[in-house]
């Protein structure tokens, strides 16, 4: 699962089972909701 750490952050990370967290800052992982 993809969350943000915090509104308009840019690195998302992602929390989940087994999961640390995974900060994405390549910019591949965008989300636009």
């Amino acid at each position: 699962f993809l969350d943000w750490v915090e509104d308009g952050a840019k690195c998302p990370y992602c929390e989940g089972l087994g999961y640390t967290i995974c900060d994405v800052c390549d910019g591949r992982a965008v989300i636009s909701s």
